[in-house]
């Protein structure tokens, strides 16, 4: 799957549940969200890496790679080890294997966590509409999309 593809499925599932075209709707918001949640991107070739930066492959192989020496990727995309803690050396880019490869590069919980929390962001600015009846659904909206925003929030282990 390349990464427009990618990106595409992790718009439309945070679209989806965090009902994006509902009253307050985010639909606007949902690429800048995206983006900001984007866990790696697929290598390229010719291209210029930064330290940090998480690729994994368009053919997948299982593990995604961390650059630990930033530069200019080859031409040709070498073969990346797959052994734990595995270094490859892509024109003047160091890489080190860096555990699983992702379904999705898009982490779309964290995403619709966000979108829930937008939401309740916009339902708090109706809360101060001068209509008592208006004023009583806003502030339950507001409340219902906190409460969806929980139920996507980060998982804590440990």
């Amino acid at each position: 799957m390349t990464q427009a593809q990618m990106q595409a499925e992790a718009t439309a599932e945070v679209a989806l549940h965090a009902q994006a075209d509902c009253t307050p709707v985010i639909t606007g918001d949902i690429y800048g969200i995206i983006a900001k949640y984007r866990r790696a991107t697929i290598h390229l070739v010719s291209t210029a890496y930064a330290y940090g930066d998480v690729v994994q492959l368009l053919t997948r192989n299982g593990h995604r790679y961390r650059c630990i020496e930033g530069g200019t990727s080859d031409s040709t995309e070498p073969t990346f080890p797959t052994s734990l803690g595995g270094r490859l050396t892509d024109g003047t880019v160091l890489w080190v294997e860096d555990g699983c490869d992702y379904e999705n590069i898009y982490d779309t919980r964290a995403a619709i966590c966000e979108a829930w929390v937008k939401k309740a962001e916009m339902a708090s600015n109706l809360v101060t509409n001068s209509n008592v009846n208006r004023k009583i659904e806003a502030s339950n909206l507001q409340a219902q999309c906190m409460q969806r925003a929980r139920e996507y929030a980060p998982l804590v282990i440990g």
